[in-house]
Formats: C-alpha cells, structure tokens, sequence
C-alpha cells in the first residue's frame, strides 16, 4: 500500500509503504518512505487513493496465502487511483486517469 507526494519539482515521486516483514501481527508491520524512479517503457505510477485489507493479505501476513509471496513484500491487492507519470510507449490519455488495478502486491 502506498501514498504519492510530488518530491519539489522533479519527476521524481516520494511513496509511503507498509512492508510486510514476515509473520507478524498488524502491530510489527513497517512503515518506509522512498523515491521512485521514473515508470520504465510501458509502466505508469498511480497515486493511490484506495486499498482494500481483506482475506488475501490476511492469510500472506500469516504466511498462509496459496500464491504466498516472499517475505517482505508490500501489500496490496487491489486499489483505485489516478495515473500521474507514464513510461514511454504508453499513451499519454493515460495521464490523469482515475484506474483500478489488481496487483496481489504493491
């Protein structure tokens, strides 16, 4: 799960996420900020505006997920929210469209 804040002027984005460290319960999940790099030929960056916590990243914070990712990983399913950079290749319509995507993590 992650927020977007524009980082001065650049291109460059500051993102917020929750990491999943191993089997943990809520309260050992960690908080990390970084910059993101420019999105790569055919990727975008979307400021999110909403993520689901559901049974999917409740069975991977216990380690019991059918397609159980490596240990840490970002959570995030699923989330809604607004294209705000894209790669090249991509169609520039993209930029400023509210999309909602199914990532299984973030």
């Amino acid at each position: 799960m992650e927020s977007l804040t524009k980082n001065g002027n650049s291109l460059n984005f500051n993102t917020t996420e929750v990491i999943m460290p191993g089997i943990v319960e809520p309260e050992g999940l960690l908080v990390k900020t970084r910059v993101l790099d420019n999105p790569a030929a055919g990727q975008v960056i979307v400021k999110m505006e909403a993520s689901g916590i559901a049974f999917a990243e409740q069975s991977m914070r216990r380690g019991r997920y059918y397609e159980q990712p490596k240990f840490p990983f970002v959570p995030g399913y699923d989330l809604v929210g607004t294209v705000v950079a894209i790669g090249p290749g991509v169609d520039p319509a993209l930029l400023g469209k509210r999309v909602a995507a199914l990532t299984k993590t973030g």
